[in-house]
């Protein structure tokens, strides 16, 4: 293997020598290895999707728009990073591969930043907790960054075949689900339950700290056992085959070539829409779950393991369905389905046509919707993700560069761009309906019309843009069971 070398562990490669023929094959340890990187990602989103936004509104007071602006901001900032690290590592080589040194570094910086965002100084006024709550999201997301990116692109790596890649988002996906229980049943079972001085724990500031520290000492395990989990295959994965040297420009013209791929770009549009849509779902959970359907700790606790069920089904689901039909089917069928019974509860509660929250069939009916919802939900997510690394191997055939990162990090980008603007949107909403602030603020205190506007940007409002992503995926993506084996083909002659 030949190189020319451009400054500390930034390479041109001239010839390339990889011996495939000797990789070992992907098996049941690895796959599991690889799956619990998810985990600490999955922690991560929990936190934040569930209580970093409820904690500094409803707890410390911080206006719901600065709130939701903070957020926002992090979000952007962390989607800017993501093609930057995905270029860099798909440029990158050292005797640790392109991917394990970038997940590795995480853990320092992530560790530090995740505990100082969960645990502000006292004292701060409402404009310092803003800032506070800001610059640390940032430091939080763009550590994750590090270890994010390149761990999506390393699944491609390990696994090419068009049904084992499925097979690998469905181990990945199940480490998602256990990460995500974790974190919330974790909280509301030890950390958030209810006391004499707080019947609803999650208004309760000094439960915070510790809980921080419990899901930070978590999500460095997980790494960890992911990066040396799968560091058997360093010598077996791809090297760069570019000849460019990595700079900033260079990334301008990788994400060019990449919406280039029409089945990508389509996605990549499609995922745009859908994360505004999940990211006010998010951003709002907690609230709706606390003043609209008035739940318990125990509730809680009840709802978080009907969406670990929920998601635990939705992989054997996507298993079915991707084994029989193509993806794209598949997906489009399943992401329908999951919008329809997430948002059914709200819509029907807002028109009167569901139970009231002390109706003995109200709990059976809202669990069951969110269960369907949930299982169509991560079946559609997992056939999304097989479908974007099937379009890194089209951009193979047509560019002859392996773009995993460029590719992985424009989706992440999509998504956390417009998560971003969803949780900006979730804050103003918070303050446009004037909802009452502070941990004395408790269940049925909230008149009534709040409420109801509360439901009606939670439900009916943002159910409408799913139907984008759907229209651009129907309209945009190709790659068929029948093609992707066309293009393996050409691409080892």
């Amino acid at each position: 293997m030949i190189y020319k070398r451009y400054g500390q562990n930034n390479y041109c490669m001239n010839e390339i020598s990889i011996n495939k023929a000797a990789s070992p094959r992907a098996g049941t340890g690895v796959m599991i290895f690889y799956g619990i990187g998810r985990a600490a990602e999955a922690i991560k989103s929990r936190v934040f999707e569930t209580f970093l936004f409820f904690y500094y509104v409803q707890v410390l007071e911080v206006p719901g728009s600065a709130a939701g602006t903070a957020v926002g901001i992090a979000l952007i900032f962390d989607a800017l990073t993501d093609p930057v690290i995905g270029s860099y590592s798909d440029r990158f080589s050292s005797k640790w591969g392109r991917r394990h040194p970038f997940m590795l570094l995480s853990v320092a910086p992530l560790t530090i930043s995740f505990l100082l965002l969960m645990i502000p100084p006292d004292g701060l006024s409402v404009t310092g907790l803003s800032v506070w709550l800001c610059v640390f999201a940032v430091l939080v997301r763009g550590s994750l960054t590090l270890f994010h990116v390149p761990y999506l692109s390393l699944a491609p790596e390990l696994v090419t075949d068009y049904d084992q890649r499925t097979t690998l988002v469905i181990a990945r996906n199940i480490m998602l689900i256990i990460g995500s229980a974790t974190a919330f049943f974790v909280g509301f079972t030890w950390f958030f339950s209810s006391t004499p001085e707080f019947e609803n724990g999650q208004l309760n500031a000094d439960a915070y700290p510790p809980y921080a520290v419990c899901m930070a000492i978590l999500m460095v395990i997980c790494i960890l056992l992911c990066v040396f989990g799968t560091s058997r295959h360093i010598p077996y994965l791809a090297q760069p085959k570019t000849t460019k040297v990595f700079n900033l420009f260079s990334i301008f013209d990788d994400l060019k070539d990449a919406l280039r791929n029409k089945s990508f770009l389509s996605i990549f549009v499609g995922m745009l829409f859908y994360f505004v849509y999940s990211g006010m779902h998010s951003t709002m959970n907690l609230h709706i779950g606390t003043y609209f359907w008035e739940l318990s700790a125990v509730e809680f606790n009840l709802y978080a393991l009907t969406v670990a069920a929920g998601a635990f089904s939705g992989l054997p689901v996507a298993h079915f369905a991707m084994s029989r039909f193509d993806k794209k089917p598949a997906y489009l069928i399943l992401i329908a389905t999951s919008v329809f019974f997430i948002s059914a509860p709200v819509i029907l509660r807002l028109i009167e046509w569901f139970p009231d929250n002390n109706h003995p069939l109200f709990l059976y009916l809202y669990f069951t919707m969110t269960f369907a919802g949930l299982t169509a939900g991560m079946a559609a997510g997992t056939a999304s993700a097989s479908m974007v690394m099937d379009t890194t191997d089209e951009q193979e055939l047509s560019s002859g560069q392996r773009q995993e990162g460029v590719f992985f990090g424009a989706v992440s980008f999509s998504g956390k761009a417009a998560s971003a603007l969803g949780h900006v949107l979730a804050g103003f909403v918070i303050d446009w309906i004037r909802f009452p602030l502070g941990s004395d603020v408790r269940p049925g205190s909230v008149s009534e019309d709040i409420i109801w506007e509360l439901g009606f940007y939670y439900g009916p409002m943002v159910a409408l843009l799913p139907l984008v992503t759907i229209y651009m995926v129907n309209k945009g993506y190709s790659i068929s069971r029948k093609r992707h084996a066309e293009i393996l083909a050409e691409i080892r002659k």
